[in-house]
């Protein structure tokens, strides 16, 4: 991508124009966590027993 007087212009093709890194994605497996809303610093999403 080159901007054009400081714009990206996009793109007619479908996507985001962005290739996904499966073997990047690999070294950061999914965990199962529950996050309680209603307690205070649940924005952090740490599950529990995280640092």
């Amino acid at each position: 991508m080159n901007p054009e007087d400081g714009c990206f212009h996009l793109s007619d093709a479908p996507g985001l124009g962005v290739e996904l890194d499966v073997d990047a994605a690999a070294d950061f497996p999914q965990q199962q966590a529950r996050f309680d809303l209603w307690a205070e610093g649940w924005e952090q999403r740490k599950p529990k027993g995280a640092k």
